[in-house]
């Protein structure tokens, strides 16, 4: 289960839909087993997790080769 009421990730660019938040660890990268699959060649194969805690959202860089902001 979730902490919280739940959030969705909204792109800034709006070409993609809204991803619900409803994990405690979301993953994204460019490998398409992560929860998020970003198609890009800057994005590493496992690139991040969203963690869902009691104090609220983080994002957690894994060591990416072009890092995140």
């Amino acid at each position: 289960s979730s902490f919280g009421i739940g959030a969705q990730l909204v792109w800034e660019s709006g070409e993609r839909p809204p991803f619900a938040l409803n994990k405690v660890i979301t993953t994204l990268g460019r490998n398409e087993a992560n929860d998020i699959f970003l198609d890009d060649p800057k994005v590493s194969s496992f690139h991040g997790n969203i963690l869902n805690r009691e104090d609220g959202y983080h994002l957690l860089d894994l060591k990416s080769r072009n890092g995140t902001r």
